[in-house]
């Protein structure tokens, strides 16, 4: 059995090696798709934005809250409340520290195909910093 071992312990080695590799790339390609894994992603905390239509908005599929460009969350879910849409905003907790108590919240379409986002104007620095659970009203 050792004589086996010694013999074959670079085909060993190399298999170990190529399931490790197999295990990094698959989780990128997961990272990637959206999958978020959660003892390694950041949390994210929740805050509202109330919007006149939520036309075209489906949560779970990945729908980016962006500012000046830059992906810091994804729409979470949507909810009617006295015929004014409240769009949940999942954003990532190294973010937080943007958004303040007076920032804006529009719907934008991101192709032809009405693929929406919603873009975050996070407001002036003189505000207050938005905790979770905060709702951003219309505008």
């Amino acid at each position: 059995m050792k004589r086996a071992i010694k013999t074959h312990a670079r085909d060993f080695a190399a298999i170990l090696g190529l399931l490790v590799l197999s295990i990094v790339v698959a989780g990128y390609i997961l990272q990637h798709q959206g999958l978020r894994f959660p003892f390694i992603a950041s949390s994210q905390f929740e805050i509202n934005a109330e919007l006149s239509t939520a036309q075209a908005v489906t949560p779970g599929q990945g729908q980016s809250v962006r500012v000046s460009g830059v992906q810091v969350g994804e729409i979470g879910g949507v909810t009617l409340k006295q015929g004014i849409a409240v769009v949940q905003l999942n954003i990532d907790q190294q973010y937080n520290h943007l958004i303040h108590t007076d920032a804006t919240a529009l719907l934008r379409p991101r192709t032809g195909l009405k693929d929406m986002f919603v873009e975050l104007d996070p407001g002036s620095r003189s505000a207050p910093m938005v905790k979770p659970g905060f709702t951003i009203p219309v505008s």
